[in-house]
């Protein structure tokens, strides 16, 4: 006879394996295969991390976030090793910060992190932009995968961006207020 705790334990392996099979399907679908592949943290331990196998020494980068974006609830950790990082192809990674590089993308992004939006809505947001100004900034977001467009003049960003987004936002704001002058720690320090 096993203890209900066993019990619960198997099941949460079993939801923790089976949201990463669905992550990876997801990612599939969604992403860029040029990219390097995600790892979802979907499972909290003590540290609050997954256990992906990494060891302490191969360094990571972990971000998550939780919040209503629009009806939607979204909660999301991610964690990539360090190698995965610097591996990372410069063309995509500049391709993504070149079409969040423009204050208009900024406000429809954070407009759209509300909820999908009507180019009609859109222009409201950008104080009626002309139709062509909207179409220009939307053309490069949706290039770059951050924007959608699941109906005809209705935008949006996919559920799972909203919180990857929101962080490249946050990252910026820390790297414009980080202090120019300081100089990186001697070797060993």
């Amino acid at each position: 006879m096993t203890s209900s705790g066993d019990d619960a334990a198997e099941r949460l392996a079993r939801v923790e394996a089976r949201l990463d099979e669905i992550a990876g399907r997801l990612g599939a679908l969604e992403g860029d295969r040029r990219s390097a592949p995600r790892r979802p943290v979907v499972g909290l331990h003590d540290d609050g991390l997954h256990d992906d196998g990494l060891g302490d020494d191969a360094g990571v980068v972990t971000y998550s976030g939780s919040g209503q974006f629009g009806p939607h609830a979204v909660k999301l950790r991610q964690r990539q090793d360090l190698a995965t990082v610097f591996a990372a192809d410069p063309e995509t990674v500049a391709h993504v910060f070149g079409a969040l590089a423009s204050p208009v993308r900024i406000q429809l992004v954070r407009a759209l992190l509300d909820g999908q939006k009507t180019s009609q809505e859109l222009r409201g947001v950008l104080d009626d932009a002309s139709a062509g100004q909207l179409y220009h900034h939307l053309r490069e977001l949706l290039a770059a995968g951050l924007v959608v467009q699941p109906a005809r003049s209705v935008y949006a960003i996919p559920f799972s961006k909203v919180v990857a987004t929101c962080v490249a936002v946050v990252a910026a704001l820390d790297l414009a207020a980080t202090n120019h002058q300081a100089r990186p720690p001697a070797p060993g320090d």
